[in-house]
């Protein structure tokens, strides 16, 4: 493998200000110089990753890999995007392939945590892999974050708190960590507005993520009662989700019962103000399907709604 010269360097700088297409550009630059430099199409891949390029950045890292498959760090990342694709068995062999080349990658070990934790469910193995992660490095904020996951995941809410808010004192400014507190929040704890805090920290830190604006608007319409009552949104179907499925399920076979009988069409003939009253509850439902979300994340937006 080729050393870094000054094009790298300076690309490893554009990533980290975020910065990516100065990244790629640089990096196509050094490749006139040096075609097969296998660490500028790692960075390229690295760069078009984090835009969620992922084709382009899939093109690139296996051509980092042809020119050196013997790179750790290489696999993971290709790992990385093959989870993004939704390879899921192929990323699991390439987080393997990466820590047999160095099973001192304690950064691959978190990545491989978090793809056992959120990928595959596997919550035991997620635990061993993201143990070893902050036996190397406990400094690490994200190590912490999975660590977190994985004690919610095993239903030990309180430990993982501890975990999350340790994470965000090692590093207060990590909008994923913000975020996915937030959402530990939301989802595990029924703390809403706790929650909504978490996700406005993390949208100011990076408002480019759909996710973040997504999250926060869910907690603002989830900590008023008021709009739970009303919004159908994923949190209230999440903790109503037999009540739901129980309801749909018994008017469906409620109507095919009637159908099958022969009774579903000389019933709404015969009482006219069924027939209104059905008709009128299906144009609520399209007008709610349909305008109320956008109307409170309009009243969310516009600060109206708080």
């Amino acid at each position: 493998m080729l050393e870094m010269g000054d094009e790298l360097e300076k690309a490893e700088f554009a990533l980290q200000a975020r910065r990516y297409d100065l990244a790629i550009q640089l990096m196509r630059k050094e490749l006139i110089a040096h075609p097969e430099n296998a660490v500028a199409f790692y960075t390229i891949a690295r760069a078009y990753m984090l835009k969620r390029i992922h084709y382009a950045a899939f093109d690139a890292i296996c051509e980092s890999l042809r020119l050196d498959p013997n790179v750790s760090n290489s696999h993971m990342l290709y790992g990385q995007i093959l989870r993004d694709l939704g390879i899921f068995d192929k990323a699991e062999h390439e987080f393997l392939t990466s820590l047999s080349l160095n099973p001192a990658n304690h950064h691959a070990h978190y990545l491989y945590a978090h793809f056992l934790l959120h990928k595959k469910k596997k919550i035991a193995k997620a635990r061993e892999h993201i143990s070893i992660a902050l036996a190397m490095d406990a400094s690490n904020a994200k190590y912490h974050e999975v660590m977190g996951g994985v004690l919610a995941a095993e239903g030990k809410l309180d430990e993982a708190d501890k975990e999350y808010l340790r994470a965000l004192s090692l590093d207060p400014d990590d909008y994923v960590v913000l975020n996915n507190y937030g959402v530990h929040l939301l989802n595990k704890k029924n703390r809403p507005a706790e929650a909504f805090e978490f996700f406005r920290q993390a949208m100011l830190r990076n408002p480019n993520d759909p996710r973040f604006e997504n999250n926060l608007l869910l907690a603002v319409k989830s900590k008023h009662k008021f709009v739970s009552l009303f919004l159908l949104n994923s949190f209230y179907l999440r903790r109503h989700r037999f009540l739901t499925i129980t309801i749909i399920v018994a008017i469906i076979a409620v109507t095919t019962g009637l159908i099958e009988v022969g009774l579903f069409l000389p019933l709404m003939a015969s009482n006219w103000a069924l027939t209104l009253l059905t008709l009128c509850l299906g144009l609520l439902g399209i007008v709610y399907i349909s305008l109320v979300n956008p109307i409170f994340n309009l009243l969310v937006k516009r600060g109206w709604l708080k």
